[in-house]
C-alpha cells in the first residue's frame, strides 16, 4: 500500500464476508497513525494452507491479542 509507514497483514479464520475461507488483509499504518485497509484479500481454505505460503515470506507472526476481533488468528508484520 503506497505511503504506509507499516504494513500488517491480518489473518481472520472464517470470517462473515468469506464463511469459507481463512483471509489476509493488509491493513496499513499510515502517517499520523491513520489506518487504511487494502480492498483486496487473499483467501485460503485453511490455516495450514495460508501459513505454508506466509511462512516463505520470512515475516513475524504474532498471535491474537486481548480485546482482537473473535475472527482475527493473527497477524504477519
Amino acid at each position: 500500500m503506497r505511503s504506509a509507514f507499516l504494513s500488517l497483514w491480518v489473518v481472520y479464520d472464517r470470517p462473515r464476508d468469506f464463511p469459507a475461507h481463512v483471509v489476509v488483509r493488509e491493513q496499513a499504518v499510515l502517517p499520523g497513525g491513520d489506518i487504511g485497509l487494502a480492498p483486496v484479500a487473499c483467501l485460503y481454505g485453511s490455516l495450514a494452507e495460508m501459513r505454508d505460503e506466509w511462512v516463505e515470506r520470512g515475516l513475524f507472526w504474532l498471535e491474537r491479542q486481548p480485546g482482537d476481533d473473535p475472527f482475527i488468528v493473527g497477524v504477519w508484520l
